[in-house]
């Protein structure tokens, strides 16, 4: 992928929200599984918090907007996101992809404080 799209791409993701809303979300389901399981420390909580960060999420959807939209269809998005082009991601299966990636990472957060939490009960 040109690196130009790759950088209007990430303009196009701030645009729509996408970055801000995972952001959120990547926190908010951090947060509650840190309270759900008692034997995570806050350094093994800083450790997961660095494998999920934007820029990682970011490279998980960046190739899904590139599969989807050539760049002159980036440029539209970034000019207009209510017009025909916009509702292609609404009536695609870009939408499904990037919420199928928001269910595996959260899945798979949950997956290291499980593991970290079993680690340090039998440690204790």
């Amino acid at each position: 992928m040109p690196a130009n799209k790759n950088y209007l791409i990430e303009i196009l993701i701030k645009k729509m929200g996408i970055e801000s809303l995972m952001s959120n979300s990547i926190d908010n389901v951090i947060k509650m599984l840190f309270d759900s399981f008692p034997n995570i420390s806050t350094s093994d909580l800083e450790n997961i918090k660095n494998n999920y960060t934007i820029e990682k999420y970011k490279e998980r959807i960046i190739p899904i907007f590139d599969k989807n939209f050539n760049e002159e269809e980036v440029r539209e998005l970034m000019r207009f996101y209510g017009s025909s082009v916009g509702q292609k991601i609404v009536n695609s299966d870009f939408s499904v992809d990037i919420h199928n990636i928001n269910k595996k990472i959260a899945s798979e957060i949950e997956q290291e404080f499980s593991t970290i939490n079993v680690r340090n009960k039998k440690s204790s």
